[in-house]
């Protein structure tokens, strides 16, 4: 069963939006070049910042350290630290998004979600927390008008077009750090997460939009590495359970922005998808519910046979274009 012309344009259009921010998110996090390397010793009060980088310690020097609240988006907080100042450098930086409190919080996704994004730099190159959704964690212990205090860890892998093939993990990451900037409050439209089972693939977004189609009408288009997957809400007229109906609700699965080896795609639309999607909160400012589907293969495509979906989660701020 094809994809009403309807759909497809909001899909091509929210894809197109999605690849341009999802560009600009990677960006964001560090130049695609290795970084010049910091020099020079001032020891400072700033804090302290260590961590494991393959099984080696790693320590930051006072220096070196900094944690600044970014105002490119809400809750956005910058902290960097480097080890052995000069051509030896070790640099590890952590952009934070939509954060305005303790909690943990998956590293390797963009400014529309909560978390954050890593980078581990050295003179022979960059590497950085893939866009998975769920290639690290961060976790705030203490968030004050001056300090920031947590923990964090993260595999990192070669930044796009990045001659390097290895691989680093960074472990046991501890910072207490002093906050230049003053922390604002996370709107309530801002930020989001979405999870759910593709068949054995633990799926965690990366990214989202969201795209009115109408009253009581969405498009949300959620993706990572692997998949991108969209749900379309249509005939919504407040929090309670939707039946999958196609067109009128539906869930798609397409192939992801760069999708690892022996990822099998794709499924739906189609008039034989069944499931549910329960929605506890339908508000102006945010869509939060679960859901869970079993939707066919779709026709041209590797999947040779259906698809569950178990245990979905989401919570989406309506920042709409």
């Amino acid at each position: 069963m094809r994809i009403p012309s309807g759909i497809l344009s909001l899909v091509s259009v929210v894809t197109s939006a999605v690849f341009l921010a999802f560009a600009a998110a990677g960006c964001g996090g560090g130049d695609d070049g290795s970084p010049a390397g910091p020099s020079g010793p001032d020891p400072s009060d700033d804090g302290e910042m260590t961590a494991t980088v393959d099984g080696v310690a790693w320590t930051a020097a006072s220096s070196s350290l900094s944690a600044t609240i970014s105002e490119d988006v809400p809750g956005g907080i910058l902290i960097e630290g480097t080890a052995d100042l000069g051509v030896a450098y070790r640099q590890i930086t952590i952009s934070l998004f939509n954060i305005d409190g303790p909690g943990t919080y998956p590293l390797g996704v963009t400014a529309s979600m909560f978390g954050g994004y890593a980078t581990y730099a050295t003179s022979g190159g960059q590497w950085h927390s893939p866009y998975s959704g769920a290639s690290g964690t961060v976790t705030i212990q203490e968030l004050t008008s001056d300090r920031i205090k947590g923990t964090f860890q993260f595999h990192a892998t070669p930044i796009l077009g990045s001659q390097s093939t290895s691989t680093h993990d960074v472990t046991g990451g501890q910072f207490d750090l002093s906050l230049e900037g003053m922390p604002t409050s996370v709107p309530a439209n801002a930020g989001g997460s979405f999870q759910v089972e593709v068949g054995s693939v633990d799926y965690a977004a990366s990214y989202f939009t969201v795209t009115p189609n109408g009253e009581g009408s969405f498009l949300l288009t959620t993706g990572n590495d692997d998949y991108q997957v969209s749900l379309f809400l249509g005939a919504i007229d407040g929090p309670g359970s939707y039946y999958l109906s196609f067109p009128t609700r539906s869930i798609v699965i397409n192939p992801g922005t760069r999708p690892s080896d022996g990822i099998v795609c794709c499924w739906g639309p189609s008039l034989d998808d069944t499931g549910t999607i329960t929605l506890t909160t339908a508000s102006a400012d945010r869509l939060v519910g679960t859901f869970h589907a079993t939707l066919t293969p779709r026709d041209g495509t590797d999947a040779a046979e259906g698809v569950e979906l178990v245990g979905g989660a989401f919570d989406l701020g309506l920042v709409v274009p």
